[in-house]
């Protein structure tokens, strides 16, 4: 019975060993592909992309706004037009923001932000100014963050998605005030803004609690 039982084992082990050598063979193949197009996938994420690309023009644009802001809160402030020398203020600050979270995200992808080149800016009276500046917000928050919202999202870059979304959301609210304030022909109310240290966003309300965009607390915003 013991023989027995050995030439049976012996007959199973001839038949299931190769299986098993086959079995982890197969597996190691298989977690070495798996590994190798990691790898791969990892790689190519780290390549130049268009969303990249729209990431550097957008900084470009958001630092010569603050540059243009400078200006018009200069202007403004010659022509003794406190209140809008004080939305000027606020706006600025709002592209100061989004040029430093643009920048973080290049920082991420180990890109160093370009320098921009200078745009001309011709400076005229202050209600010019205004209609400049508005000029400037509607093509940003109408066609060309629309553009780069698309592209983005195309390419699966939520970080840029969200980014772009939120100034476009923020330039759009530089444009209704702008626009309120060329309606009265520079002479608006004294008004206390608040900036979203996160997005940018400016709120000119009371009774608010937080960012409407991405809802950072208005206990943490910047007043102007």
């Amino acid at each position: 019975m013991g023989m027995k039982h050995t030439m049976i084992f012996r007959h199973f082990n001839k038949i299931f060993t190769p299986f098993f050598i086959l079995s982890i063979s197969a597996i190691l193949a298989i977690m070495a592909i798996s590994c190798g197009k990691e790898k791969k996938e990892e790689a190519v994420k780290k390549e130049p992309t268009v969303t990249i690309e729209n990431l550097k023009t957008a900084y470009a644009k958001e630092m010569n706004r603050v540059k243009m802001y400078n200006l018009f809160v200069e202007r403004a402030r010659k022509d003794k037009m406190k209140q809008i020398e004080k939305l000027y203020l606020a706006i600025r600050r709002s592209e100061e923001l989004h040029a430093q979270r643009i920048s973080e995200l290049l920082a991420n992808h180990g890109i160093q932000p370009p320098q921009p080149a200078d745009e001309k800016i011709t400076v005229g009276t202050t209600l010019q100014t205004l209609k400049m500046a508005l000029s400037m917000e509607e093509i940003e928050y109408g066609s060309m963050y629309p553009n780069l919202i698309r592209t983005a999202d195309a390419e699966k870059y939520e970080d840029a998605l969200k980014q772009f979304s939120n100034i476009q959301d923020a330039d759009s609210k530089h444009g209704e005030l702008l626009r309120y304030a060329i309606s009265q022909n520079g002479k608006i109310p004294v008004v206390k803004y608040l900036v979203c240290p996160k997005c940018g966003y400016i709120v000119d309300i009371k009774n608010v609690q937080e960012c409407p965009t991405c809802k950072t607390k208005i206990s943490e915003f910047e007043a102007f």
